[in-house]
C-alpha cells in the first residue's frame, strides 16, 4: 500500500525537499504550482544540477529546466546559475544558493556525486532541494529505479523508501505491485513514499 501525500514532515529542522514525480514539462497547474512553490519571493539564486543525463548533454538541459522555472515565475527575479563538475567549485556554488534542482535522468549519476562530498546536511542546511524523477531518488535511504529494474541504496538523508513515476505507463516490463513488493522487503520496514506523475510532495528535515 503506498503512502498517498502531499506534504509530511519527518522531523523539525532546516532542510526543505520538494519531491516531483516526473514529467515536469507540460503546462498543467500541478507543474504551475510546483515551479511556483519551490520559487518564494525572497529566494531568487537557484543552482540547477544536470548531471544525471546519460547523453552528458548538460548545457541543454540546463536550458530546459532553467526555462521552467522562468516561464512559472514571470514576476520573480531569478538568478540561475548550472552547477560544476568541479567538487570545490560545486561546494562553494551550493553555499551561495537557496534553491537546488536536480534533473531526472540516471539516479546513479547523481548519488557518485554526492557520496563525494562529505557533511552533506551541513551544507544543506537552510536550503530548498528539489528535483524531478531521478533525482529524486537520491536522498532517500533505499529507491526502486524503473531503469535499472532494481533497489538502490540512496545518501540516506530521508529515511524513507521512494518510488517514482507511480503507475505509468512508460515502464511496462514489470508491474507496479511486483516492483513495489521488492521494494517492501529490501533492508528495514520504512515508510514507502511513491506518487504520481507530475504531483508531488514536501519534506522539512
Amino acid at each position: 500500500m503506498c503512502n498517498m501525500f502531499y506534504l509530511s514532515k519527518l522531523s523539525h529542522t532546516m532542510i526543505r525537499f520538494f519531491l516531483h514525480w516526473g514529467v515536469t514539462s507540460p503546462r498543467t497547474e500541478k507543474n504551475r504550482e510546483y515551479f511556483q512553490r519551490v520559487v518564494q519571493e525572497w529566494w531568487t539564486k537557484i543552482l540547477i544540477f544536470p548531471f544525471a543525463q546519460k547523453d552528458k548533454e548538460y548545457q541543454l538541459q540546463f536550458n530546459i529546466d532553467k526555462k521552467k522555472f522562468e516561464d512559472h515565475n514571470l514576476d520573480v527575479q531569478l538568478e540561475i546559475t548550472q552547477a560544476s563538475e568541479d567538487i570545490e567549485i560545486l561546494t562553494q556554488q551550493i553555499k551561495e544558493s537557496e534553491v537546488l534542482y536536480f534533473c531526472g535522468g540516471t539516479t546513479a549519476f547523481h548519488i557518485n556525486m554526492f557520496s563525494n562530498i562529505p557533511n552533506l546536511k551541513q551544507l544543506f542546511d537552510n536550503k530548498i532541494i528539489t528535483w524531478n524523477s531521478a533525482g529524486s531518488l537520491m536522498w532517500t535511504k533505499y529507491c526502486y529505479d524503473q531503469d535499472i529494474e532494481d533497489i538502490l541504496d540512496g545518501l540516506w538523508i530521508l529515511n524513507i523508501k521512494m518510488f517514482v513515476h507511480w503507475q505509468s505507463t512508460r515502464y511496462p516490463i514489470k508491474s507496479d505491485d511486483e516492483r513495489l513488493k521488492l521494494l517492501q522487503e529490501y533492508g528495514e520496514d520504512l515508510p514507502i513514499v511513491c506518487i504520481r506523475e507530475q504531483e508531488w510532495v514536501e519534506f522539512c528535515v
